[in-house]
């Protein structure tokens, strides 16, 4: 027929023995990447997190010890700069929030949760409320921004509607 189809925008991660391969369909300008490419090697244990930052048409990729974002589809990674207190801590998870702002939030053990609204040049402390700052994994609402999901370890799922900045108990997490 004449009527054009739906594009359609998806995402396929998954690990291997050279890295985490990301295969992009459907987006302008973006091509299979491998995210674990040696533009930006990780001086810690392999791949943590890969995501995409809808605003910013970024990918993020951690290890345990560092950020990096591309902004070409994965064929140039840089370093994103975590504050000072963090540099000796272990990043567990990052999201990225929906919406305009798309917000970079990096979580850890002794980390709790940073948050970025301009991709990694300042962050903020969005820790208070949660009962430690172990914090081993995060989650972003797909259509609420500043809705934010953290597993304190051991302690249960909580759950921010405003960015961050007051979280409440949701679950007591896996048991």
């Amino acid at each position: 027929s004449g009527a054009a189809s739906a594009r359609r925008r998806f995402l396929v991660a998954g690990s291997h023995a050279v890295g985490a391969i990301a295969l992009w369909a459907g987006v302008p300008d973006m091509r299979a990447a491998v995210a674990g490419a040696p533009a930006a090697p990780a001086t810690g244990a392999g791949m943590v997190n890969l995501v995409f930052g809808q605003a910013s048409r970024s990918l993020y990729k951690s290890s345990a010890d560092a950020v990096y974002r591309s902004p070409d589809g994965g064929r140039l990674w840089t370093p994103v700069q975590l504050p000072p207190a963090s540099a000796s801590k272990r990043v567990t998870s990052i999201a990225v929030s929906a919406g305009a702002k798309g917000s970079l939030y990096v979580s850890g053990r002794g980390i709790g949760v940073l948050r970025s609204d301009n991709a990694g040049r300042n962050w903020s402390v969005r820790s208070e409320g949660l009962p430690s700052s172990d914090v081993a994994s995060l989650a972003t609402h797909a259509d609420r921004p500043e809705t934010v999901y953290a597993y304190a370890s051991g302690l249960g799922i909580f759950r921010s509607e405003d960015g961050g900045r007051h979280w409440r108990l949701m679950d007591a997490g896996p048991r």
